[in-house]
């Protein structure tokens, strides 16, 4: 998978996905801007924190956008602690009325849409070629706002509002997480600084679907004992 030689603004959550992508980009020597966006998350210090020192790892610059209207209107289970959030293990990733159900309970009203359109905005402003997200195809399935579908049609919709300046880039596109776990091991992705659980308590749940996931990866590459021995948050 080649590197993209445009230079960039990567969507940064604190994540695996984003982790890795923007290792990736940076590595391209495309990187310019790390964008994160606080809508009030629950988990809202602990990915700011973990995308924060990505960035000033990797020598990216950072920036918060805040987007405090979406607390308004996302489900109660996303943006408050103590909110019945489903509880969901590696073992349940495979039932699908379980996946929905989650998904339904963290879904946010057209948060990426948003956010891939923010970014947009500042890569037209930057003079940057493209706006880098972590999409990939495992959380597509269950979100699709996260796959190829949405790429593509975000990709028209930018092609006319910034006149073809900017590109929505996924290189992570086509992988499950398992394969964004050992892609960021060869590339040395810094993915012990990691958040993510949506909880945002002082450690890992290891109970919400984005642990879950998290975990299952780890788990198949044989790297679930490395993590929780390098992140002192996921004990």
């Amino acid at each position: 998978m080649p590197p993209s030689r445009e230079k960039s603004v990567v969507l940064v959550s604190g994540g695996l996905d984003s982790a890795v992508t923007l290792k990736h980009t940076v590595d391209a020597g495309a990187a310019v801007l790390g964008l994160f966006f606080d809508y009030g998350q629950r988990a809202l210090r602990k990915e700011r924190t973990a995308a924060r020192t990505m960035c000033k790892d990797l020598g990216a610059d950072f920036r918060v956008v805040g987007l405090h209207w979406l607390r308004e209107i996302a489900p109660a289970a996303v943006v408050k602690k103590g909110a019945p959030l489903p509880t969901v293990y590696s073992g349940d990733l495979s039932q699908s009325s379980c996946m929905r159900q989650s998904a339904r309970a963290v879904w946010v009203p057209n948060r990426n849409a948003c956010m891939v359109s923010i970014g947009a905005s500042f890569a037209e402003a930057l003079g940057c070629n493209a706006v880098v997200a972590g999409f990939n195809r495992e959380e597509g399935a269950s979100f699709p706002d996260n796959g190829r579908e949405f790429v593509l049609a975000m990709n028209k919709t930018l092609q006319i509002s910034t006149g073809g300046k900017v590109a929505l880039e996924c290189p992570l596109i086509d992988m499950d997480k398992t394969r964004i776990v050992k892609y960021g091991i060869e590339i040395e992705a810094r993915l012990d600084r990691v958040w993510s659980c949506y909880r945002g308590g002082a450690k890992f749940c290891w109970r919400c679907e984005s642990c879950a996931r998290l975990e299952r990866a780890l788990r198949r590459n044989k790297r679930l004992g490395w993590f929780k021995g390098v992140n002192k948050n996921a004990l």
